[in-house]
Order: structure tokens, then C-alpha cells, then sequence
């Protein structure tokens, strides 16, 4: 990064005498994509049978089978993007469940991604450290496989951030690093550990450790005193999302955090964590939560940032262009995003133990559930309600309260575009 900065201050000093003011504007452009929740499994650590498809149809919708796939659309998207990101954001939960196989193999996905002159900086999730659930598969069980420890995790995805860290947390996995002359990338791991070679769930809950606030404040303190722009990404949300649900989605200590935010006048913070799109505001910050990679409908998020407007646009992983150019004959990836509906609509089907309202709810929730999680419910909010507006009460009375509140979050995002936001 420090090689790739040099020879790009150099290269516009000469651009700077040769152009003027275009070479300022040159300098202060910056697109990046943004992709969370990647949850790569490594095929060598499962087969095909019915222990896998087993976690795959009870996922809450992420898909397991397609992971090396969608990394190579992913890098086919970037080398043939019209304007190639500067850098790809990588915003925790790199691996399903913290198997060490699968980081090492993400180093090779993300080399690629490098080789094609877009850094990759990543962030640890709470799937990814020292996870209980860290396994491989045979056809009938899971069988617990080795986990990634901090120190492995800061050692595997050296190249992609570490390495060319500015400042590094010691008591934690967060890191600083110039993007450019006028851009700082901060990078905050917000994730609660449970001790090396545990058997527990990952934790869900997020904070930021009291070190780590100090740490980033101190260094914040110093990186604004001149004129610049500052990015700061998280596994967990800055700032609330929902009112009725999602307290494992935010920080537990979020206002910590917010007072910093607010302080130094930064505006926006990028999340991922809860697998649905989705932007929330709480005073004078935003936190635009990216939909999981792997979940449909597979999104990227993308952040441009000039002198003018800086923006954040939701688009499509487009595995079609990827499978025409491999030329691929899997039914599933040629179909893809019918396939990505199917896996979620499967899974979610199981949160239900109504029987005898479930396919009236179905009916009811299906496409709601999917265009919420896509990030934008009001295409289809007002044909979809109208369709039951005298039995919608009916419908949801019996249901258990979390889902109660769930269908609640839903009604409230029925006048919201969260693929979008300009600041």
C-alpha cells in the first residue's frame, strides 16, 4: 500500500504541473465496494450429503455450496467494472464459522482481487475467532476443525490491511491505514471473543473495547488535523437499526462510539452483521449496513467519494456475465437468483411452527421478507398489504411475539429505500 501510495503522490505532482487543478480533483476521487458477510466455507471441509444441506436449509437463508463462485464473479465484476474500485471493504465475517481452512483459502480469492490493482482490506466478524462452531462435515455430522485465533487471523490477512497498517490496536484487531493523501481508512473490530479452543456459539453481541475507543480517539485526533476524509467500518452497527428488535446488531457501547463520531464530524460508518440491507440515523451519524454476500440477493456495496457529493449505491453481484464468460452448465448458476430466493424462502419457512397459518403467512410475507433484506420494501409494499388489508391482523395475532415484531419491522420500512444515501 505504502509502494502503491508513493507512486501515486509522485504521479500527480508530475500530472498536477502538466494539468493544475485536475490533478487536485484526480487525487481526491475514491470508489470503493464494500462486501460483508461472506461466510466462504471451503469445500474441502464438507461433502455433499445431508448434514451440510441440513445447515444450508436452516441458515436463515445464507447460501453454502456457491461461496468459491461468488468470489470469482466478484473479481470478474471488479476487472471488468467501467470504473474499477480503488478498494474492496471487506466488513467481517469472512468464513461460515471461523474454520481455518477457509481464511487461508480466502488469501488466494483476495490475491486475485489485488492482482487486478483493487486492495482488499478486511475486518474480522463475530463468525470468524475463535468460533465453537468451526467444523467440517460428513454426510451424517459435524466434526469440529481447527479455528482461527487473533493471531492467525492478523497472520492470514496480513496482505489484506495488516500489513500496511498505519496504526495498529493492541487490544484488538482494529487498524488505521492512509488510502490516500486525503483519505484515512479506519477499521474497528467490534467482536467479543470467547477464549482459544472453545466449544461455544459465536458471540452475536458487539462492543468496542475501552482501549479501543481511546486508541481510536488519540489517533483520530491526530489524522484530522489536516484537511482530510475519514472512512470507518465495522462488523456491527454504529447506531440502531430497529427499535423492536436487533440489540445484538449495534455496538452494546454504541454511544461511545457516536460521541467520537460526532466529535471529529464524521458522518457515515459501513456496517454488515445482520444480513439484510438497511440504513439507520441517530443524530449526526448514518451507519449503511451492507446485505450479506451470502444471502440473497448477493449485493455490493459502492462508495464514491469526490469534492463534490460522496454517495453509497447498493448494486448486484452480476453472476450472469460471470457464467456466460466460464460458460458454466450448473442450473443453479444459471438461474441464480431464482436459486438465492429459493435458499432463503427454505429457511425461512422453518422460523414458523404455526402449521395451520403458515401458508397464509407465506403468502403474506414472502416477497416482504425478500425485498427487505434487498433494502427496498416500497416497490412492492402497497400491492402486496392491499392484497390482505382485511385479513392482515387476523394473519399475525397468532404468531409468537418475535415474530410479531419482526413483521413490525417490516411494516416500517414500508416507505424506505435503504440501497441508496448521499451525503
Amino acid at each position: 500500500m505504502r509502494k502503491v501510495f508513493k507512486f501515486l503522490v509522485f504521479f500527480l505532482c508530475i500530472f498536477f504541473a502538466m494539468t493544475g487543478a485536475q490533478a487536485s480533483k484526480a487525487q481526491s476521487d475514491l470508489r470503493l465496494w464494500v462486501v460483508a458477510d461472506v461466510h466462504h466455507l471451503s469445500p474441502s471441509l464438507y461433502v455433499e450429503g445431508r448434514r451440510i444441506q441440513k445447515l444450508q436449509d436452516t441458515g436463515a437463508g445464507l447460501e453454502v455450496f456457491y461461496s468459491n463462485e461468488r468470489l470469482e464473479a466478484l473479481a470478474y465484476q471488479i476487472e471488468k467494472a467501467e470504473q474499477q474500485p480503488n478498494a474492496l471493504l471487506v466488513v467481517g465475517d469472512l468464513t461460515l464459522n471461523g474454520e481455518y481452512q477457509s481464511l487461508v483459502e480466502l488469501q488466494k480469492a483476495f490475491a486475485k482481487i489485488e492482482a487486478l490493482g483493487t486492495e482488499v482490506f478486511v475486518i474480522p466478524g463475530n463468525h470468524d475467532i475463535n468460533n465453537g462452531w468451526a467444523s467440517s462435515f460428513t454426510d451424517s455430522r459435524a466434526v469440529r476443525d481447527k479455528q482461527i485465533t487473533p493471531a492467525e487471523f492478523k497472520k492470514l490477512m496480513n496482505s489484506f490491511g495488516y500489513g500496511e497498517a498505519t496504526y495498529q490496536d493492541d487490544a484488538s484487531l482494529s487498524y488505521i491505514t492512509q488510502l490516500m493523501s486525503d483519505h484515512w481508512l479506519v477499521m474497528l473490530d467490534s467482536n467479543i471473543y470467547h477464549g482459544e479452543g472453545n466449544d461455544q456459539p459465536p458471540v452475536s453481541k458487539g462492543e468496542l473495547r475501552d482501549e479501543t475507543l481511546i486508541w481510536l480517539e488519540d489517533k483520530l485526533r491526530t489524522i484530522t488535523e489536516a484537511d482530510v476524509e475519514v472512512t470507518v467500518v465495522l462488523h456491527h452497527s454504529s447506531i440502531p437499526h430497529f427499535e423492536l428488535m436487533g440489540q445484538n446488531f449495534v455496538l452494546g457501547n454504541y454511544d461511545s462510539l457516536k460521541n467520537i463520531l460526532e466529535k471529529y464530524q464524521i458522518p457515515v460508518t459501513l456496517s454488515g452483521h445482520m444480513h439484510a440491507q438497511h440504513i439507520a440515523q441517530e443524530g449526526q451519524v448514518t451507519d449503511i449496513a451492507t446485505g450479506a454476500f451470502a444471502v440473497q440477493p448477493s449485493v455490493i456495496g459502492e462508495v464514491v467519494i469526490d469534492k463534490n457529493q460522496k454517495s453509497y449505491q447498493q448494486i448486484k453481484l452480476d453472476m450472469d456475465a460471470w457464467s456466460k464468460e466460464t460458460k458454466t452448465e450448473d442450473p443453479n448458476l444459471l438461474n441464480y437468483d431464482t436459486y438465492l430466493k429459493q435458499v432463503f424462502t427454505k429457511a425461512n419457512e422453518k422460523l414458523d411452527s404455526n402449521k395451520d397459518r403458515k401458508d397464509e403467512l407465506k403468502q403474506l410475507t414472502q416477497e416482504l421478507n425478500l425485498a427487505f433484506f434487498a433494502g427496498n420494501i416500497s416497490n412492492i409494499w402497497e400491492a402486496t398489504v392491499s392484497a390482505y388489508e382485511d385479513t392482515f391482523e387476523k394473519l399475525i395475532s397468532p404468531y409468537t411475539e418475535s415474530m410479531n415484531r419482526y413483521l413490525q419491522v417490516l411494516i416500517d420500512q414500508a416507505n424506505y429505500n435503504h440501497q441508496e444515501y448521499r451525503w
